[in-house]
């Protein structure tokens, strides 16, 4: 397979709309220079050694619609500037090395379909700008340090089939307004320090097959 860095060279490619290196041998920081990449769609660099932060340059992406840098050293926080991508349907920086928290600029994502950021070091609670992505099919974001409680705007995720976020430390209970997800069938909420009742809203939840919350602290009554 590829071996060595990404060449700065890569930069002068404007008019790459495809790029595919994954599962390969290559390690080093992404070059910034590849920001200059006005017409990328897709971009998939996962299954690498990469080192450092995603280049904020990136953020000039405006017409991407699939990232995934999974199982890579990718580190640090992610940055603000890929607020700005938005026709993004899927990303997946998952198995990697991310910290801090997620930036509210995300927020601006109301095309995105699929999210994955499990595996990481993320910190703090989830933007409540997140709410506005009403075509969310699957978020995951479990073995983290995510901290807080859910926020109630995820309510408007009607589309939702998949809830993974276990193993962090949410607190508080889930919020009622989960009742709207019509679509749900998978909710994984076990190990993350919920507290409180469970609320009667889940039951309107009529596509669940597999719901998880086993490890908190949870009271009363079904």
């Amino acid at each position: 397979g590829l071996s060595g860095t990404l060449p700065t060279l890569l930069g002068q490619m404007t008019a790459l709309s495809h790029f595919n290196v994954a599962v390969n041998s290559l390690g080093g920081t992404i070059p910034t220079e590849i920001g200059r990449w006005s017409a990328i769609l897709e971009v998939f660099i996962h299954s690498n050694s990469f080192v450092g932060k995603l280049p904020s340059e990136i953020g000039a992406w405006t017409s991407i619609r699939r990232f995934f840098s999974r199982y890579t050293g990718i580190s640090g926080t992610l940055p603000s500037e890929i607020g700005a991508w938005a026709s993004i349907i899927e990303f997946g920086v998952s198995n990697s090395a991310l910290s801090g928290t997620l930036p509210t600029e995300i927020g601006a994502w109301t095309s995105i379909i699929n999210f994955y950021v499990q595996r990481n070091a993320l910190s703090g609670t989830l933007p409540t700008e997140i709410g506005a992505w009403t075509s969310i099919v699957d978020f995951r974001a479990f073995n983290n340090a995510l901290s807080g409680k859910l926020p109630t705007e995820i309510g408007k995720w009607t589309q939702l089939g998949h809830l993974h976020v276990y193993n962090n430390a949410l607190g508080s209970t889930l919020p009622t307004e989960i009742g709207e997800w019509a679509s749900i069938n998978d909710v994984r909420v076990h190990n993350s320090g919920l507290s409180g009742v469970l609320p009667t809203e889940i039951g309107a939840c009529k596509s669940i097959t597999h719901f998880y919350v086993y490890n908190n602290a949870l009271s009363g009554t079904l």
